[in-house]
């Protein structure tokens, strides 16, 4: 129980820290009742009543509401003796001394007793006080973790609930980020507990002025009170503020994700500085509103660190025109230390108890918002009963799924359905027209059934429909029997390993297992990596292909052994030859009997089908059964259809010829934050001139205040020397008071500009070198990671940090001026100070060391957290069709406590520190004031300013070592945001030097003996090629899928390092800036993406075109109609996460754009591979035409694309099989390409 009381048990921890780096391990294990998953199901189970409950009474249900039932009797009468303690222990300290100051002072005998009942009142006073506060302030914030806990909880569970078209990721990971962080601050020191004290403390602190002084503080105290009100009106508009800068902060947050999440296509269509520029626009508004909140704030602080010498000021000449010849010592001393406790309840934590509270009340109500969000359905999977999910709040339209023991089958019935409301009221609705239209369409036995139809004709659509829960249905009903698996157009895949990817869960049987992995050709790709299929995939499927991403993705699906697939166009990113091998083997093999929906723009395939579907502009223009002809056997030996050539691809027999990667572990620094970060950091805001005068002027005006109680001091003993002598003294007081306050309010104000400034340049600073950084960099760092700095960190640093700093400079100058004016009134105080330093020195060493170590613990622990959340955002289709939901919540619960572990381990060690130095000082005071009493009466005056001044430096050198700790923690935001600022740029970033103004003039491209690698240590994805490319020429690339087709782009864009010599009209492109040489080559690849924006925007980023010439290219590309067709045709917004618009009306729109650019390279990487046939030939023509002076480098698995070109590659294992006119290939005996073409 002394251990608990005191906290004597976090010590063992906190030497370990002083003398080695702590580790997770190191930290204490949470119980079972205070774990995530437990907190989460309570919270729910409120949350729920609070929706009934306010149902019932036609009310909106309130999430406050629901915490505060959360919450156990327990948990809220722990309040009640820590917080009694608290403040008994303050009146007893005041009382005492008041008391013993007034015996001192009344030189009458008394007894000497009395004094030491006192002085020993004043000590068990103070360690009432320390137990109390201490214990207060970490259950308050304990059940801070304990409720983010909860609420992040709840947030993900509802995220898995929401349809994913209708999220806003930079809105969710604002609301997980930072909206939940501040619930934990504020609980710890300035929630509804604290600011009910602070309200009691000040009332008992006017009681013992009304009872030593008289009426007349009454003047002074109604001064207080009004600076205090005022500060409190303020926060109203401090709200609105708070609100804006949170949107903008979504916003922000949204931009940096997409730009982490798109990096690959960013660099491919260098659009760096139009991101960085969005990102710089955003950050700009928001760091001008969260300024303006501190501008306000600050303003009225610095008044407030003059309020208690205007209070007793105010005061004392109330006394001196009421009583001015009986104004006895003690009454002024009092008056003094008194005051400035009234000012500290008032004016400084009363109303910032009320700001942060409103902080809490912000974040809840955007909380509150998410959690109302329309849920389309609700759905938790268990096969082994019957499921059914309905959409809710919906007129007409329903989903069914039943999983009884009935044959499948899937139905739809005049389904008319439009894309859900984003989460953000404020988010563009570009196009909520119908995308499905009175569809019907039934399935009832086993068979394939093709989904066809141009693009944007409603295909992609059709499939999520049949999801249920993605898409708004307004008409008609969905119903199916049996289990899904699906595949997107955009396969997903999560960090792990691909084995990982393709269990997703499910335990592993080799036989099924190994049976499907042939089906879908990935033995060979196995072959290639080091650890086969253990190797890991990295963020965004870094390590593998688009077409190797399809068949993890598709293998994932056929190893769920799903009664009813639904695969949207899988086969358009494999080669000729996988495709048919997949086809063969998985779709007509694997998936014979089970229902398979299959869109495609293939027309080989329509002869195989035994159903086939056409759409147009939504509806179903043709429904027709075909008969399915007979399938050839296969070759077991290779998969290709007997009869045909043998394998002649490359077939590694050894491992390790494919790229390995190996993530990074998040590197974390140990021991205290180093000065040179501080030194850093500051000289971001302002150079070391100007923040010398900032300091010199805030220390002047910290030593005019100084002089005020000095000058004060004498005002009663002038009072009775003459009129003219007192004027004298109250006008230098006035001169001396006034200086103080204006240098204080100036002084503080240039602080926290500066540290703004710090903030927003150093946020800039980490875009730029993210931006610049190798796409190796973003390989190994998980979103989660990155945007943890950009939020956790950054909001600690635009938010704690410049409060922290205000604490130390509000405590520190006036603990300093304490001292000294101690030392002169009692040079005998002198000795405990001195003998104190070392022992204070020696914890806050001890202290600062583990204290830092912890809160780096915590920022790492947030990562994995941040990533999770990202990850499932992008794949919560996968995640819902799987049944995975209650894997992946166990699994954000798992690192929720983790960090949990470390936030209740940094929370305990701020409240052991700040005991031990008020334990040292309480015994520092009793010895002084021994010492003092024991000698004569006039040394007793001398005690009692002694014991006055005392007091304060005990409380004020306290704070100082505590928020001087808070500082340092926080500077660890600074340390890890520095640490980004330093990421090594990509080969060619800061090179001066550009090309030669309008090149390429010719277009002609030679490698010589260029090899390539993707990452360090990695083995080539080229081998020492070399080739020629002739101006003008149209070049065709053909190869299996990972063969380095896309390698070869990555060269040419100088994406991947390279050894060899890369030449474009003879220049070497290394030689150049490798954005200025990016910028001079078009490239569409296989993964269309579009920029947040408006159409306008996406055709012509720069601005250089007219609207003309933009409709023009439209026209060209077929997509004219479409844009037609939106709200507000090239000024409509788009999202590449959430857009209407089908992947095949995507990549026409980036054919758009490259039309538009008029480059003389031109590289099309599978760029027509989503699109149907007729569309593909029309552009094929287009292409011809606009680019007939141009060099084209197209890489296609559609034969019919590159056929017509010049020449023709064949690459094969990074190297180059074939290279000559198709005609010549494609007669050569065992020609790969004849090999191709005889599969098409």
């Amino acid at each position: 129980h002394n251990d608990w009381l005191i906290f004597w048990w976090i010590f063992p921890l906190l030497w370990k820290g002083a003398r080695n780096p702590l580790t997770h391990e190191d930290l204490y294990l949470l119980r079972k009742a205070e774990t995530s998953g437990q907190r989460t199901d309570l919270l729910e189970e409120k949350w729920r009543e609070e929706i009934l409950s306010a149902r019932s009474l036609s009310k909106e249900p309130k999430l406050w509401r629901a915490i505060f039932r959360y919450y156990t009797f327990q948990e809220y009468w722990y309040f009640v003796p820590s917080g009694l303690a608290y403040l008994l222990g303050d009146n007893i300290v005041w009382f005492a001394a008041i008391n013993l100051l007034r015996q001192l002072t009344s030189f009458h005998d008394e007894s000497r007793g009395e004094y030491f009942i006192y002085i020993y009142g004043i000590a068990i006073g103070s360690l009432m006080k320390l137990i109390g506060q201490n214990h207060l302030h970490l259950h308050g914030a304990v059940l801070g973790v304990r409720a983010r806990a909860a609420i992040l909880g709840l947030l993900y569970r509802k995220i898995l609930r929401l349809s994913k078209i209708s999220l806003d990721s930079g809105h969710v990971m604002e609301l997980v980020c930072n909206d939940s962080q501040r619930i934990i601050f504020t609980s710890a020191e300035w929630f509804i507990p604290y600011a009910i004290r602070h309200a009691l403390y000040s009332a008992c602190v006017i009681a013992w002025l009304l009872y030593f002084i008289g009426w007349q503080i009454i003047p002074g105290a109604l001064f207080l009170l009004a600076l205090g009100v005022v500060r409190g009106l303020l926060n109203k508009f401090d709200y609105k503020l708070r609100n804006c800068a949170s949107q903008l902060s979504d916003e922000r947050l949204g931009v940096i994700r997409e730009t982490l999440t798109l990096i690959h296509s960013l660099k491919l269509n260098c659009w760096e500085n139009i991101y960085e520029e969005k990102i710089r626009q955003t950050r700009w508004k928001e760091i001008k509103f969260k300024a303006k909140r501190w501008i306000i704030m600050l303003t009225c602080y610095s008044f407030i660190s003059c309020g208690q010498h205007l209070g007793t000021f105010i005061t004392v000449l109330v006394l001196t025109l009421t009583q001015k010849e009986n104004i006895p010592n003690l009454n002024f001393f009092a008056i003094i230390a008194l005051f400035r406790e009234l000012s500290e309840m008032l004016c400084l934590c009363l109303p910032t108890s009320i700001r942060y509270i409103t902080d809490v009340r912000a974040a809840l109500q955007r909380m509150q918002a998410f959690l109302q969000r329309t849920e389309y359905f609700n759905i938790e999977y268990d096969p082994k009963i019957t499921t059914q999910f309905n959409i809710k709040n919906i007129p007409t339209g329903t989903v069914t799924a039943n999983q009884k023991h009935e044959p499948p089958y899937l139905i739809l019935h005049d389904v008319t359905c439009k894309i859900p409301q984003r989460i953000l009221p404020q988010s563009p609705e570009s196009n909520r027209a119908k995308i499905l239209n009175d569809v019907t369409l039934n399935v009832a036995t086993a068979g394939l059934v093709l989904v066809c139809g141009s693009v944007g004709s409603g295909k992609s659509s059709l499939l999520a429909t049949v999801l249920g829960g993605e898409l708004l249905v307004t008409n008609g009903f969905v119903k199916y029997s049996g289990t899904l698996g699906y595949v997107s157009d955009t396969p997903w895949v999560c960090p792990g390993t691909i084995r990982e990817n393709i269990l997703f869960g499910l335990p592993y049987e080799e036989k099924l297992y190994a049976e499907i992995i042939r089906a879908c050709q990935l033995e060979k790709d196995f072959k290639t990596f080091p650890q086969q299929d253990l190797a890991l995939i990295g963020e965004h499927g870094a390590t593998v292909s688009g077409g190797q991403r399809t068949r993890i993705a598709l293998a994932r699906a056929i190893y769920s052994q799903a009664d009813i697939y639904l695969l949207d166009d899988p086969l358009s990113s494999l080669d000729a030859k996988v495709a048919e091998n997949v086809f063969r083997q998985c779709i007509k093999g694997l998936l014979a009997d089970r229902i398979v929906l299959l869109t495609t723009h293939d027309t080989r395939y329509y002869h195989e089908a035994d159903h086939i579907v056409h759409l147009k502009g939504g509806k179903i223009e043709e429904l027709k059964a075909e008969l399915t002809l007979a399938e050839p056997e296969l070759d077991q030996r290779n998969g290709t259809p007997d009869g045909g050539d043998h394998d002649v691809w490359g077939d590694p027999s050894e491992p390790g010829e494919a790229e390995t990667l190996n993530l990074e572990e998040e590197e974390r620094e140990t021991g205290r934050v180093a000065f040179k970060v501080y030194k850093e950091y500051f000289l971001y805001g302002a150079s070391a001139i100007v923040l010398f005068i900032i300091a010199l002027l805030f220390f002047s005006g910290q030593g005019f205040i100084v002089l005020v109680d000095i000058k004060a001091s004498r005002l009663p003993v002038l009072a009775g020397q003459g009129e003219e002598s007192f004027n004298h003294a109250i006008l230098v007081y006035t001169l001396c008071l006034f200086a103080g306050v204006v240098l204080v309010v100036l002084g503080t104000l240039s602080i926290f500009l500066v540290l703004m400034n710090a903030a927003y340049k150093v946020h800039n600073k980490m875009v730029t070198c993210l931006l610049k950084a190798p796409l190796s960099f973003h390989a190994v760092n998980p979103v989660g990671r990155v945007i943890n700095r950009f939020s956790q960190d950054m909001n600690n640093l635009d938010e704690l940090l410049p409060f922290y700093i205000f604490m130390v400079c509000h405590y520190a100058a006036p603990a300093v001026a304490t001292i000294l004016l101690a030392a002169i009134t009692t040079p005998l105080l002198i000795i405990p100070v001195l003998l104190a330093l070392p022992v204070f020195y020696f914890f806050s060493k001890v202290y600062f060391t583990s204290a830092t170590d912890i809160k780096r613990l915590m920022s790492v622990a947030g990562s994995p957290i941040y990533s999770h959340f990202s990850n499932t955002l992008e794949g919560l289709r996968n995640i819902r069709v799987y049944g995975r939901q209650k894997d992946f919540t166990n699994q954000v619960f798992s690192w929720l406590d983790s960090l949990n572990v470390s936030f209740v381990s940094w929370l305990t060690h701020r409240r052991a520190s700040q005991g031990s130095a008020l334990q040292l000082y309480s015994n520092s005071l009793v010895c002084t004031s021994k010492v003092n009493i024991l000698t004569s009466t006039r040394k007793r005056a001398l005690g009692a300013v002694t014991i006055l001044y005392a007091i304060n430096t005990t409380q004020m050198i306290d704070y100082v070592v505590r928020v001087t700790g808070d500082v340092n923690s926080q500077m660890t935001s600074a340390e890890r945001v520095l640490a980004y600022t330093r990421i090594q740029p990509e080969r060619g970033q800061d090179s001066p030097k550009t090309p030669p103004r309008n090149w390429p003039h010719t277009g002609a491209i030679e490698f010589r003996d260029v090899s390539l690698w993707h990452y360090t240590g990695s083995p080539n994805a080229l081998k020492n090629i070399s080739f020629k490319i002739n101006s003008s020429e149209k070049v065709g690339i053909a190869g299996r899928t990972g063969a380095g087709k896309s390698s070869l782009v990555a060269a040419l864009m100088r994406l991947a390092e390279t050894r060899g010599e890369i030449m474009i009209d003879g220049l070497n492109i290394e030689d150049f800036n490798v954005l200025s040489t990016r910028k001079c080559l078009s490239v569409i690849s296989q993964s269309p993406t579009l920029i947040n924006g408006t159409i306008r925007l996406n055709l012509d980023p720069l601005a250089q075109h007219t609207d003309t010439e933009i409709w023009q290219a439209l026209n060209r590309t077929k997509m004219s109609s479409t844009v037609k067709n939106l709200p507000k045709t090239l000024d409509s917004e788009l999202d590449n996460d959430n857009s209407s618009l089908s992947v095949g009306e995507k990549q026409l729109l980036n054919l758009a754009r490259v039309l538009l650019q008029n480059n003389k390279i031109v590289i099309f990487d599978e760029a027509t591979g989503k699109i149907d046939g007729n569309t593909d030939q029309e552009i094929q023509r287009i292409i011809s035409e606009v680019f007939k002076e141009c060099t084209v480098i197209t890489i296609a698995h559609r034969l019919s694309t590159i056929l017509d070109c010049d020449r023709v590659m064949v690459l094969d294992e990074g190297e180059i099989r074939e290279f000559d006119q198709p005609e010549i290939l494609l007669n050569k005996p065992s020609g790969l390409l004849k090999q191709l073409q005889e599969i098409k």
